[in-house]
Parts: structure tokens; C-alpha cells; sequence
């Protein structure tokens, strides 16, 4: 098993311009950028938008990163959330209205903001949302803070249609969101009560029973 290259090493091979560096950082953050741009903007090709501009920011502002001021990870998504404020304002200025999103949108991705501050990046964790066969349909992204909170993203891939977001804990299931899949994916999530580290499984059930899991038990007892 080989050495985890750190966060700050990749980071100096992208300011050297290192592009198998560069890959392995994008892979290493791509899900938690891709969940904080889904988060603020709300709309799935927009979030594409903003999670490859803040990537190519980080590369092009990558030499100068000072540790000392706090970890990678939080400089990157403090990028992503600049990034994906100034879509909004685009959108904004383009439609002459304010960001169209449900008051439950706007207050995940309030409390999406409000969870990185309190926690700082520290406590982030992502699984794969998989169907039959293992096949991945989308992520689910979870933060353990005050409030701690649960967001399930799913791709293209899931057929069209309404699931609910079904949290499992060691004392019992409950539903916490609906995600409503159209053309391009969905996401759908809120705040919850029980510790992200209880969470045994994360199900999203649609339309004719169809299940989805993201399984955190093998996620935890793989690190």
C-alpha cells in the first residue's frame, strides 16, 4: 500500500505545474466541491460550472497558498463558496431577479455555509450512492457540526422521478428529504438530529420501490 501524498504536497506539484498532481487533487476533492457548488447554486449544471472554475482558480492561485493560514481543504471550498456566490449574482443580473430557489433550498445551502464555518472542513464525509450491481448513480455528502446535516446528489443515470431521502441509524429509519429527478439529476437533503457518525446507511426510494444506498459502515471501517 503506498504513502498518502499529502494535501499541501499536491498542492505544490499543481504550482509547479505537475499535471498527475493536479489529477490526483482533483479526484482527492472532487466530491466534496461538487457538493458545496450543488449546495449554494442549487441547479446541477451550473454546480458542474462552478466545481471546474474553482479547481482551475486553485491551480492557477496554488503557489500561493500559505499553510499557515489553515488546511487546503478549507482554502479550497472557501474558493468553491466565492466561486459559486458569483454565480449566483450572474444569474441574478441576467434574469433581473434573485437566485429561484424553494425556501427549503435556500435554507440547505444556508446551512450548508454555516456547518463549514462551524466545523471548518474538519468533519466532511462522502460516499457513493450505488444501485444493482454496484453501479453509481450519485453521492451522498455529510457534514457532523451544529447542524449536522445529510445531502444526496443523483446523477442523470436514475430514472425520472420523486425518492425520498431515507436515513438509518442503529435506532431506526427516518425520512428526511425528497429528491425529484428529471433530466439532469437532483439533490435533496436537510438537517439531522442523529450524528453523521451513527449513520449506518443513507437509502433514496423512488418511483415502484427502486433503492438506492450509500453505505458509510464500509466507509468507516476502511479508514
Amino acid at each position: 500500500m503506498g504513502v498518502k501524498v499529502s494535501d499541501e504536497s499536491l498542492l505544490a506539484g499543481m504550482a509547479a505545474g505537475d499535471v498527475g498532481a493536479a489529477a490526483t487533487f482533483v479526484r482527492r476533492f472532487q466530491a466534496r466541491v461538487y457538493g458545496l457548488a450543488l449546495a449554494v447554486v442549487g441547479i446541477a449544471p451550473d454546480a458542474e460550472e462552478v466545481a471546474q472554475e474553482a479547481f482551475m482558480r486553485a491551480w492557477r492561485h496554488a503557489g500561493n497558498f500559505d499553510p499557515r493560514r489553515g488546511r487546503v481543504s478549507t482554502w479550497l471550498l472557501t474558493i468553491t463558496r466565492n466561486v459559486a456566490i458569483d454565480k449566483l449574482r450572474v444569474r441574478r443580473d441576467l434574469s433581473g431577479i434573485a437566485w429561484q430557489a424553494t425556501t427549503d433550498d435556500r435554507e440547505l445551502a444556508a446551512g450548508y455555509r454555516e456547518t463549514l464555518d462551524v466545523a471548518d472542513g474538519q468533519y466532511f464525509a462522502a460516499a457513493p450512492i450505488t444501485g444493482d450491481g454496484g453501479v453509481e448513480v450519485g453521492h451522498v455528502f455529510l457534514y457532523d457540526g451544529d447542524p449536522s446535516w445529510v445531502l444526496a446528489v443523483l446523477g442523470p443515470a436514475a430514472a425520472p422521478g420523486a425518492y425520498d431521502v431515507v436515513v438509518r441509524t442503529g435506532d431506526g429509519v427516518n425520512t428526511i428529504a425528497t429528491c425529484v429527478v428529471e433530466t439532469t439529476g437532483c439533490g435533496g437533503g436537510a438537517t439531522t438530529d442523529a450524528r453523521i457518525s451513527a449513520i449506518e446507511d443513507v437509502r433514496l426510494v423512488g418511483p415502484g420501490g427502486t433503492s438506492f444506498t450509500a453505505d458509510l459502515t464500509s466507509r468507516r471501517s476502511a479508514k
